[in-house]
């Protein structure tokens, strides 16, 4: 029987919105599960803080509406099904800031740019830098995702937290003098598709062949797949020889 983690936190840090209590919950094994939360949450206090829904990340997969459907693992294990809020207030100004999200960890990725590029190259400083000027010409920026980030997976998608930016694909564009909260999302699959690569290399054994050097050269293509696997899915980094 699955079991859930269900919790309610702030983004970015994380952690829990004031007056949430966690809770864990038995599932129906491949059962639809719906999950539903209220778009704002009130804290304790005078006047009381307020947060406000941005999205679900449940067992690795983002949901952006307050009601998110999905299906329950078929196995004994345990996920999490956090639900993020964004603290209201405070949203003025110009530029444009950032954060690389892991979808599999549910946790924004310290110390990462998500930012690939930037036109005008001079409205952002470079790696590993988060922000971008919208002040630097009358031109709107353009910032491209990084397409993976090691070892938390390929880039997904954008989600613009307030601000009046534009998304596509990988492409978040935001007018001169503009201001803008982004999101960029990273995540490895769910199964890992690289788990199938692991088992049989694990399985493999002496015995099974002719020769210790069949049994070797059985290892070597094995662990090639593998590791092409890994890189292709930002599992591990891509180092340059």
């Amino acid at each position: 029987m699955p079991t859930m983690n269900l919790s309610y936190v702030q983004f970015p840090s994380g952690t829990e919105v004031p007056d949430t209590t966690p809770t864990t919950e038995p599932l129906t094994p491949k059962s639809t599960v719906f999950l539903s939360t209220s778009k704002y949450l009130y804290a304790t206090g005078t006047p009381p803080p307020e947060f406000v829904f941005v999205f679900w990340v449940i067992n690795g997969a983002l949901h952006t509406n307050a009601i998110a459907k999905f299906a329950a693992p078929n196995d004994s294990s345990a996920f999490n099904a956090q639900a993020w809020y964004l603290p209201v207030g405070g949203n003025g100004g110009t530029g444009v800031a950032t954060w690389a999200f892991s979808l599999n960890k549910s946790a924004v990725i310290s110390g990462t740019t998500p930012i690939a590029s930037v036109t005008p190259a001079g409205a952002w400083s470079g790696s590993p830098s988060t922000t971008v000027s919208t002040t630097t010409s009358a031109s709107p920026v353009v910032i491209t995702a990084e397409s993976l980030i090691a070892p938390d997976g390929k880039f997904k998608s954008w989600l613009q937290l307030y601000g009046n930016g534009t998304i596509s694909g990988s492409a978040l564009t935001v007018p001169a003098s503009g201001a803008s909260a982004d999101v960029a999302f990273f995540g490895i699959p769910v199964p890992d598709p690289c788990q199938t690569y692991r088992a049989q290399l694990a399985a493999l054994s002496p015995g099974d062949f002719l020769t210790i050097a069949a049994y070797e050269a059985a290892v070597r293509a094995l662990s090639a797949e593998l590791l092409a696997c890994e890189k292709a899915n930002g599992e591990i980094a891509i180092t340059t020889p």
